[in-house]
């Protein structure tokens, strides 16, 4: 057990080191806002130490945390919620901003944000895909959208594939959204190619 909690904390650790080597090689030329994130899938197996070492990597890597967005789950929290809601008060105390990953699809999404320090919910795919063909899914993605509105917090869609999905959440006054329309997961040098491109146009 020990030697697999040890695994999903390196694990954890590789891909924020990986965030943040991409974040300091776009932003100071290319990016204005918050350009690293990384999910910690496995977050009560390190919970009491990764404010700590977050800390150290950021320090390490000259990344302001304000930079750096953690992606979490419901299925990150549940097995131990106090230490996990601690580690998150104290990531949000040092500047780093938590998105709530997959909002909608677990049991018990409005308790959680009611405790946690997030910044940004992240629309579940589920509900982004039939944008355009279901009035009941749009409905809840609009439901999703006002409630971010009235807590405070920034509301992203995930996995946007069509124009027909991108207008209705232009529709419903949705700012943010990823997925394929727009881009493919990227490496950060061809990522840095795109954006470069992107400013001189």
């Amino acid at each position: 057990m020990r030697a697999t909690a040890t695994a999903l904390r390196r694990q954890t650790y590789d891909r924020i080191e990986r965030g943040l080597v991409s974040e300091a090689k776009l932003s100071a030329e290319l990016l204005s806002h918050r350009s690293a994130v990384t999910s910690a899938s496995e977050l009560q197996n390190e919970a009491h130490t990764l404010a700590r070492d977050i800390a150290a990597t950021l320090e390490a890597h000259g990344v302001r945390p304000e930079r750096l967005q953690l992606e979490i789950t419901e299925s990150a929290i549940m097995r131990d919620e106090q230490a996990v809601v601690t580690a998150l008060e104290e990531l949000s105390a040092l500047g780093l901003s938590i998105a709530l990953d997959d909002f909608g699809t677990g049991y018990s999404s409005l308790s959680y944000l009611r405790r946690l320090p997030v910044d940004t919910l992240k629309i579940a795919r589920a509900f982004v895909e039939e944008l355009g063909t279901s009035a009941d899914q749009e409905r809840l993605v609009a439901a999703i959208l006002r409630l971010g509105t009235t807590l405070g917090l920034e509301s992203i869609a995930e996995g946007v594939e069509t124009e027909a999905q991108r207008d209705r959440l232009l529709a419903l006054r949705c700012r943010y959204a990823q997925g394929f329309l727009y881009s493919p997961p990227l490496p950060a040098d061809e990522l840095g190619v795109v954006l470069g491109r992107a400013r001189v146009a």
